[in-house]
């Protein structure tokens, strides 16, 4: 058995989480600290790139290589509003050092409930379309052999049938999907 769970959750679940990050082009867990360089925009807002949102907080920053009062910087989950003279245009000239992820309403670390149930949801389609092809037992039992003899991990990738990621589950991401438009 703990050779099914150590394949479950090093391979596996692992998988699910990669087809959902890739899907939503985003990744998803613990949230995370960086640099966001920006050119910028002219106006009282600026716009954070999708991969940094939702923004949580910023520690300090410059516009223009001068450093900015954190006081004049209101912070919510897609821009940033400056009290005054706004974001003045330029290329590279905003600087800010801040963290980014998701928050639960007591400010805690989560993964978005949605984005946990699509991926539970990918592996229990998974390992039900395995069982279903009458797959499974013949793998977890070679699993559990071949980990016996060599004490090592055996399986380390899952082929699947692409029905498994429907398009209910699709839907569901989309909120969280980071889409890109091109406009050349």
């Amino acid at each position: 058995m703990a050779a099914f769970n150590n394949w479950l959750t090093g391979t596996l679940i692992p998988s699910a989480e990669g087809i959902v990050n890739g899907y939503c082009n985003r990744s998803f867990g613990t949230p995370s600290y960086g640099t966001f360089l920006m050119d910028g925009s002219g106006k009282g807002v600026q716009f954070m790139h999708p991969n940094f949102t939702p923004l949580i907080g910023l520690s300090m920053g410059s516009i223009g290589g001068v450093g900015v009062s954190m006081s004049d910087i209101y912070v919510y989950d897609k821009y940033l509003k400056r009290q005054g003279s706004g974001f003045p245009s330029g290329k590279q000239n905003i600087v800010f050092y801040g963290s980014y992820g998701y928050l639960d309403y007591q400010r805690v670390p989560i993964v978005p409930p949605t984005i946990r149930q699509v991926t539970a949801t990918l592996v229990a389609n998974w390992i039900n379309d395995m069982v279903r092809r009458n797959v499974a037992p013949e793998i977890f039992r070679n699993l559990v052999f071949r980990q016996y003899q060599t004490n090592t991990e055996e399986l380390t990738s899952l082929f699947v049938l692409p029905m498994n990621f429907s398009q209910d589950l699709k839907n569901m991401l989309d909120p969280y999907r980071v889409t890109w438009v091109n406009l050349g």
